[in-house]
């Protein structure tokens, strides 16, 4: 038998999943306090579909180094940077891990680019 525990966190990875799968709004989310990267100009994804773990990529990025945050509690906490492919944009692979207690979770990410422009992204 399944504990109601185990239930639990499978649903929250199932909603998790299906959030990843699910179309891109057409307007942004604003930002909370404390969490503002900039206006949200590029796409970030996030990825559930491996077990356990999270990983985030920002389009568009154009080769510039990227930095990836999640914003826990109206606080950003920094979850890595790394330089993109100018082709693909930046991955941050393994980001973070699932946590059945936090169901709903919310993204940052920013680079300059090579012509100086500023891009973000949220999810």
């Amino acid at each position: 038998m399944i504990s109601p525990a185990a239930r639990l966190c499978a649903l929250a990875v199932l909603v998790a999943l299906l959030t990843v799968a699910a179309p891109a709004r057409a307007t942004a989310t604003p930002a909370r306090d404390g969490c503002n990267v900039g206006p949200t100009t590029n796409f970030l994804a996030a990825d559930a579909t491996q077990p356990g773990v999270i990983s985030l990529v920002f389009f568009g990025a154009r080769g510039a180094r990227v930095e990836f945050w999640e914003c826990v509690d109206g606080h950003l906490l920094g979850l890595g940077a790394l330089p993109s492919s100018p082709d693909e944009g930046g991955t941050l692979r393994d980001a973070t891990t699932w946590d059945c207690d936090r169901p709903s979770r919310d993204f940052r990410a920013r680079a300059v680019l090579p012509d100086g422009t500023r891009a973000a992204g949220a999810y």
